[in-house]
């Protein structure tokens, strides 16, 4: 008798505070609170849902409200087994039961509880890399080659997905005012389609730029139209006269003294009858033989009919 009365008003008060932290943490009244649930879905080996294989769906949590709060989206993640071996489309309900270490204190109600998907079989092949450059090059310099390491890549995916993916593009490649080689890392342009993965996301891209002597820029070149409605004198064009950049093969100074007029031919073609302030491109021509049109500036001309 004289242990258990050792100490006692002691013993009553740890065991009033226990009760007390005890009662916060429980909480005497239920709250709730908006949260995601982040729901992953597993296919039989050889399979792939082709919109991916995770999803978020909305919900909402009931229960104390120390712990509601303390609860995360990140904590609650749920997991759904898909046992049939057949591409087509499914749907599948998402339960409370499918969520991984569940606080049974905790009431889940789920919003829109199905998920529509379709799988596919999952299969790969080898596609190459095409570099998509940005810009121009210094005046008399030009590209002479652009070599991409891996040149080829594994592309994965659904197999409705690849059969339209026959090549995979670099993230833009700004080349403006180059006048030296350079390598570079360059990231792939990620799929569209959530089920289709590369094997690198990174390819190295080396560009050869070398002086190119032999280059003129042309100025004051006018633009002609070519259209089966309308005439020149029924058009207004800003600009009206352009410039071009041109490669020429041998002797660059047989284009002195010749009008600009004959080296080069600038068309906008038209169709149709052009909307206010429409945009047109700018085809250009050369007229003579050995002549490479390098960049045309600006390349579009605004085009409005006359009033």
């Amino acid at each position: 008798m004289s242990k258990i009365l050792y100490n006692f008003w002691y013993k009553v008060a740890s065991f009033v505070i226990a009760l007390v932290i005890w009662t916060l943490v429980q909480g005497s009244d239920n709250v709730e609170k908006s949260v995601y649930i982040n729901v992953k879905i597993d296919v039989p080996e050889g399979y792939i849902v082709k919109e991916g294989n995770e999803r978020h769906i909305s919900a909402t949590i009931v229960g104390p409200s120390a712990i509601v709060e303390r609860t995360q989206n990140s904590d609650l993640r749920a997991r759904i087994k898909l046992k049939e071996k057949e591409t087509g489309s499914y749907e599948l309900e998402v339960k409370p039961s499918h969520i991984l270490n569940l606080d049974s204190r905790l009431k889940v109600n789920i919003k829109n509880p199905i998920l529509s998907l379709f799988v596919d079989k999952e299969v790969s092949k080898k596609v190459p890399i095409k570099e998509i450059l940005q810009g121009y090059v210094s005046p008399g310099f030009k590209v002479e080659s652009v070599q991409i390491e891996p040149s080829i890549i594994e592309v994965t995916g659904a197999k409705t997905e690849l059969e339209g993916i026959q090549f995979v593009q670099t993230d833009p490649i700004d080349i403006s005012g180059l006048e030296a080689s350079t390598n570079k890392n360059v990231f792939l342009v990620k799929s569209t389609s959530l089920s289709v993965s590369y094997s690198v996301k990174k390819v190295a891209v080396s560009i050869s730029v070398v002086p190119n002597a032999a280059t003129k820029v042309i100025k004051n070149i006018p633009i002609h139209i070519q259209s089966l409605k309308y005439n020149q004198k029924q058009l207004d064009l800003n600009p009206s006269t352009i410039e071009v950049e041109v490669e020429v093969g041998g002797d660059i100074s047989r284009l002195d003294n010749i009008p600009v007029d004959q080296i080069l031919n600038a068309v906008v073609v038209l169709q149709n009858a052009p909307e206010e302030n429409e945009e047109q491109s700018i085809q250009v021509y050369p007229l003579m033989d050995g002549i490479k049109v390098l960049r045309v500036i600006p390349a579009k001309t605004i085009v409005n009919l006359k009033k």
